[in-house]
């Protein structure tokens, strides 16, 4: 799923890799979006009886390395995550 904010600056992304066991290369192509700086996270447990609730952000948010070139983006979405990747309008 992608959207923009209101004025356009801002692009929004959320991915997800629903297999226990397997990350997934990622690529997408933004046309129309210059993208400038961008970041990612993405949400995550090795345990799938562990219990929603969360005590510490650090168990299970964890930083996304995403690249950017010739128009696209790229990333790896790793096993069993929700992805979310926020890629600034380049000025």
């Amino acid at each position: 799923m992608a959207s923009l904010d209101a004025a356009g600056d801002r692009l929004f992304i959320i991915a997800v890799n629903d297999s226990w066991s397997r990350q997934v290369p990622c690529e997408m192509a933004l046309a129309g979006f210059a993208s400038g700086r961008i970041e990612g996270i993405y949400l995550s447990s090795d345990d799938p009886d562990a219990s929603p609730l969360v005590e510490q952000q650090e168990e299970v948010v964890k930083p996304l390395p995403v690249t950017q070139a010739d128009g696209r983006l790229r990333c790896t979405l790793p096993a069993h995550a929700a992805v979310f990747i926020i890629s600034e309008r380049k000025r």
